[in-house]
Parts: C-alpha cells; structure tokens; sequence
C-alpha cells in the first residue's frame, strides 16, 4: 500500500468546524477521506476484509464522516452517503430469501460452561436486512433452522435451542422465528438493533473465535444482577 492506516485518521467534526471557516474548505479534507477510505478498501485483499476486525480503522473513520452532517450541507453530505454506497456494498441480498449463519452459545453443566454454538438462520423475504462497514449484517427477523456445536467434538452435536452471546434473553429455538426488539433501519449502525449474522459458516466461526472469553461470563453475571433487581422491584 502506498500510505498508511493513519492517513485514514479522520478528525470530529468540531475540531475541523474550527479549522475551516468555509464550508469548501470543510467539503474538500472530506472529500479527500473518502477518497483515502475508497483507496484503501480497494487494495484490501479479500483474505484481509473477511476479518471482521480487520478494517476497524476504516469503519471508525467512515462514522467519523457521517458525523459531518451538521457541518456539511445535504448535496455534500449526500455525496459522502453516495461514495460509502459505492465503497460499502450491502453484504447480503437486497431482496429475497436466504440462508445465513451466526454464533450464540448454550450452556453446559447447570450453566456454568458456555459452549459455542454455530446458528444457521433462514432470512425470510419479507425481512428487514442490511449492512454497514464489514461483513456483519442484520435483519428484523429470521427463522432458526439448525444448531451446531463449534469448537469441541464432544460438542458437534445439536441442540434444540441456544442463547444470544450478548442477550440472554434473546432465545433461538430451532424451528421457531426469532425477533429482535427491535430493528435499526440505519444500515450505518453496524452495532445496532437487528438479528446479527454473517453470509457464511466461517465468519460467524471467527467473530465467535475472536470475542473475548470473559465478555460471556460479565454478561452472565450482569443479567444475573439485572433479574435480581428486577424481582427486588415487584
């Protein structure tokens, strides 16, 4: 590559507020961000982009930009939504159904061993999908059509239902459809409301891989505290 992840460095929208008077001023550092951006996504081979984490610099730089919006008037922001069109295509089908895969967890041994579990998900037609900045989607709804143990092969088995890896309360039942609470149509929020999942078995295998293994257990242990206050209340 001929520049380096720090020329993706993009800074808030205050800071160049101050910087720049002129609002083409303002329009041109962006412009060339984005250009920076479109670059280094393009010379990214596809080995790198399959790593979820991977292009984080670029995602944070891209939310940095849309930030813009209140320093930017619409045709320049449009012009920013237009360009991550381009440079972001959706990961998943626009239209249609199709199969799609995600990690959740059960829980072993009266719940205190979390077994990682690969979730196969049919999208329905009618769902709500989209995606942001990497190969992680969502969608408002999708039906639970198996559930396989990952990592152990006493534990390539299958399970009749499974938990969220961040929402333990959100159970997947094989055979039943699922909801989230609700949906985030921002497809800009990556990180947001949806039924999260990726397009093949082995990005879900590797986010599950990558996630810390404490994070499952403070989880735990936080929904435990919130259930308890939660009786304390009635």
């Amino acid at each position: 590559m001929e520049f380096s992840i720090s020329d993706i460095f993009v800074e808030n929208p205050g800071s160049i507020h101050c910087r720049y008077k002129d609002e083409k001023d303002i329009f041109k550092y962006v412009q060339s961000k984005v250009e920076v951006i479109r670059k280094f996504v393009n010379e990214l081979n596809e080995e790198y982009i399959d790593i979820v984490y991977a292009i984080y610099p670029i995602e944070f730089a891209a939310n940095q930009l849309l930030k813009y919006a209140n320093v930017l008037s619409w045709e320049h922001f449009e012009y920013v939504l237009q360009s991550f069109e381009e440079i972001f295509p959706m990961r998943c089908p626009k239209e249609g159904s199709f199969v799609a895969y995600k990690s959740a967890e059960v829980w072993e041994v009266g719940g205190k061993i979390p077994l990682d579990v690969l979730v196969t998900l049919e999208v329905p037609e009618d769902a709500k999908r989209s995606s942001a900045f990497t190969n992680k989607c969502r969608c408002s709804k999708a039906r639970v059509l198996s559930i396989n143990g990952l990592r152990y092969p006493n534990t390539r088995s299958k399970y009749d239902q499974a938990y969220s890896n961040y929402h333990l309360h959100l159970k997947y039942k094989k055979g039943e459809m699922i909801y989230p609470d609700k949906f985030d149509e921002n497809r800009w929020n990556e990180c947001s409301n949806g039924i999260h999942f990726f397009m093949t078995k082995e990005e879900a295998i590797q986010y599950a891989n990558r996630r810390k293994p404490f994070t499952r257990q403070l989880i735990k242990a936080q929904s435990e505290i919130d259930n308890a206050r939660e009786e304390n209340k009635q």
